[in-house]
């Protein structure tokens, strides 16, 4: 049975368009027959009757053309035009529209199961309910502000496994980069509820390695390897460019290091203590903090071992007391266990990272950031702070 190929552009027979919804969305041609693949999954009265290399993936082209006769006589409540062929999955709702065009105009389309459509009446609206009200809050992610928090955004998802907000384009080009089995929550670690709580708000996580997987292994999903922005998550970026947190520079005191685990968090060489450190390997806090729970504390110790090192004769130098006050809480002289999270008799030892040291001496009355170097974590328990 025939095959569709990709086309590098055309117009889509469905949505009348040469956009897909989504970047990594492509263009198909089957015999007589082009269409956006996006088109074909959400389209209401079609399905898929083939194998995965029968047709469109799937879709058999007489399926398709029977398709498109259906929705040449529906209008698209939007546009206006016929081919409406994706309608809203309430069942007393009667509305039609073309893919692209619910899109535009805060139809939700969910990437699971049924691949349902819901209008911007229908759609559920817990995704987007701020968690946190009063102070403005930052995209994990980018770094930059959400707003009030006081009403309901489109443009951001809220997670319910720590409150998080972000921007949605944001979640979604790390979807694209991390893949199913890495999409995980940037600021608490977790996966279920976060994975969950994205695809209802339509957020498209595909099931593929990580970007960061595929350029070492070859991978074969080049159509869905869309990077994800490099950005320093350091609470206290010193970049002097005027892009400042954006700011990337190969091989340099600005290059933004992603994390080693989740690869989609980042800091800059020169933030994180690591301008001369050769081939330094970096963990974000929330990765640390899992690493730990899992008893992999030792991928960190010798990870941050070199970093100990070579900072720590600047560090004693740079902070007044520190020697003294390190002797005083009977630093040991080989690495050791790090301190079980909410111990009272907590002490930093050579197997403290260098940037949890740091963001310790940060951590004073008037730091105007997190509890860590990181900017956004906060679940340091304060009995490990170092008091000057």
């Amino acid at each position: 049975m025939m095959s569709s190929i990709v086309l590098p552009d055309g117009i889509c027979d469905f949505c009348q368009s040469n956009t897909g919804i989504l970047s990594c969305d492509l263009l198909h041609r089957l015999e007589d027959i082009t269409g956006h693949y996006f088109c074909l999954l959400f389209s209401s009265g079609l399905g898929q009757k083939g194998g995965d290399h029968d047709g469109i993936k799937g879709f058999l082209a007489p399926d398709i053309r029977r398709e498109l006769k259906r929705g040449a006589r529906l209008k698209c409540v939007f546009c206006k035009k016929k081919g409406a062929t994706v309608g809203c999955a309430e069942p007393t709702c009667k509305k039609s529209y073309h893919l692209n065009c619910g899109f535009d105009h805060d139809c939700c389309m969910q990437f699971f199961g049924q691949f349902k459509s819901h209008c911007s009446r229908h759609r559920s609206m817990a995704p987007y309910r701020p968690r946190r009200t009063g102070a403005n809050i930052n995209c994990t992610i980018c770094q930059q502000r959400l707003g009030s928090g006081k009403k309901i955004d489109l443009n951001i998802v809220y997670t319910g496994c720590c409150d998080g907000g972000f921007h949605r384009d944001c979640v979604q080009s790390m979807s694209l980069s991390a893949g199913h089995q890495h999409f995980r929550c940037p600021n608490c670690n977790d996966t279920s509820t976060f994975i969950q709580d994205m695809l209802l708000a339509g957020i498209y996580v595909p099931e593929q390695d990580a970007s960061w997987e595929r350029e070492a292994g070859g991978g074969g999903f080049e159509d869905l390897d869309v990077e994800t922005p490099r950005v320093c998550h350091a609470k206290l970026c010193f970049c002097p460019h005027e892009n400042g947190r954006a700011y990337h520079s190969e091989d340099g005191l600005w290059e933004i290091l992603k994390c080693d685990s989740c690869g989609y968090k980042g800091i800059h060489a020169k933030c994180g203590g690591m301008e001369n450190v050769s081939d330094p390997v970096w963990h974000c806090y929330t990765c640390r903090h899992a690493l730990r729970e899992q008893g992999q504390e030792g991928v960190i110790i010798r990870q941050t071992s070199k970093l100990w090192d070579k900072q720590m004769t600047a560090t004693v130098k740079m902070v007044p007391g520190l020697t003294e006050k390190l002797q005083s809480q009977g630093l040991p002289q080989k690495p050791q266990k790090p301190p079980r999270i909410g111990a009272s008799c907590a002490k930093y030892n050579y197997s403290t990272s260098f940037t949890d040291l740091i963001g310790s001496l940060l951590d004073r009355d008037d730091s105007p950031g997190d509890s860590d170097y990181e900017s956004g974590d906060k679940n340091v328990n304060t009995a490990t702070k170092l008091n000057f």
